[in-house]
């Protein structure tokens, strides 16, 4: 999977989403994590459903948009993460 590292991450859209940054496996299948564009960083399984395309000649995965948007809900931040981010709440 040392192959996959680096490469730019495209919906079915071709919108970019991202760069993997890393591939894991904890034992109940292999993740690919990948970094947003917006800097955020979240795991997706790495399946044929989610992971449709892989082309390496050119540098490129497609990854389904359906697990893009519930990954990104997963790592969304949460009330308190945010306000401790503005400054309102204090470590």
């Amino acid at each position: 999977h040392a192959d996959l590292v680096g490469l730019l991450v495209k919906d079915e859209t071709g919108v970019e989403c991202g760069t993997v940054i890393a591939m894991h496996d904890f034992g109940g299948g292999d993740l690919m994590e990948i970094r947003r564009r917006d800097g955020r960083e979240i795991l997706l399984p790495f399946t044929v459903a989610t992971v449709p395309v892989i082309d390496v000649s050119i540098g490129r995965i497609v990854v389904s948009s359906a697990e893009l948007v519930a990954a990104t809900a997963d790592a969304a931040p949460s009330l308190e993460e945010e306000e401790f981010l503005e400054g309102r709440l204090e470590a």
